[in-house]
């Protein structure tokens, strides 16, 4: 494997439904070296620029896509809507037992210092388990044309690169909570939980046994769940939740009562103590 993790994930070759088993079988044979590749392509953050984290909460979906430039409202995207009530819901002192996070605590988190990003993007949520570790949540909506496997590489980049920024956004976060008692855990995590979050439709499309699953290669989602026990013996563990939205028709608000966790499939053995 000569390619790091963030150049796979630029690659539109490693996102396609016919190519998924064998890249997933090719990665999991290189991904130490996928890993070390991406370590040193991690943009660092400065104390000055921050993460937004107390800004990420005042922001309604009525005012996406508003700006002094481009006067009037843009009507958030589905992934966004979704985004932002799973965000509304699993705040801070709502506690609960369904999600594998406690909490959710940012959302659309920076990951690079210049204005060009590089690459890099940005984590869509970002959560907090009950043992204090950081949990990178990347969300796909139903109609996604992106694979599982690209959904996994992105959170891992992300995660690389949350750990590397740890301290600073470490600080944010416990500043912007100071209320709520976190446990967060203030020196660098070992351990970094990955999870992509997506309606059930989503998981359908890569089930080769379904009509919307024609072109998926047998095998591949067991090629895929041994990947992420690959991530998950490095610290990275993964999970797959599926969501609903029963009665939303994508053209009004989504409230966060409007979405809910169905089903969290974990591919690792329990998530860091």
């Amino acid at each position: 494997m000569d390619s790091s993790l963030k150049d796979l994930k630029g690659n539109s070759a490693w996102n396609t439904k016919r190519a998924m088993r064998d890249q997933c079988v090719e990665l999991l044979c290189g991904l130490d070296q996928a890993i070390a590749l991406t370590l040193p392509q991690v943009q660092m953050r400065t104390a000055k620029q921050g993460f937004q984290v107390a800004s990420a909460s005042r922001l309604t979906p009525e005012f996406f896509g508003q700006s002094k430039a481009n006067p009037g409202l843009i009507s958030p995207g589905t992934e966004r809507l979704l985004e932002y009530a799973l965000y509304e819901r699993y705040l801070p002192g709502r506690d609960n037992q369904e999600a594998p996070w406690r909490y959710l605590v940012h959302r659309q988190v920076p990951l690079c210092n210049v204005i060009s990003s590089d690459g890099w993007g940005e984590i869509d949520l970002l959560g907090v388990t009950h043992f204090g570790h950081p949990v990178v949540v990347e969300l796909k909506k139903e109609k996604s044309e992106d694979t599982p496997l690209h959904a996994l590489l992105e959170a891992a980049c992300y995660a690389i690169s949350l750990k590397a920024n740890w301290g600073i956004l470490y600080k944010e976060i416990v500043d912007n909570y100071s209320s709520h008692d976190l446990r967060l855990i203030p020196e660098e995590p070992k351990a970094i939980p990955l999870v992509i979050a997506a309606p059930e439709l989503f998981w359908t499309n890569w089930n080769r046994w379904s009509t919307s699953g024609v072109g998926v290669p047998s095998d591949t989602q067991i090629a895929f769940g041994r990947l992420c026990a690959g991530f998950a013996e490095r610290n990275m563990p993964v999970a797959r939740v599926s969501l609903s939205h029963a009665g939303w028709d994508e053209k009004s608000p989504l409230s966060s009562d409007g979405v809910s966790i169905n089903d969290v499939v974990s591919f690792f053995p329990g998530w860091p103590t």
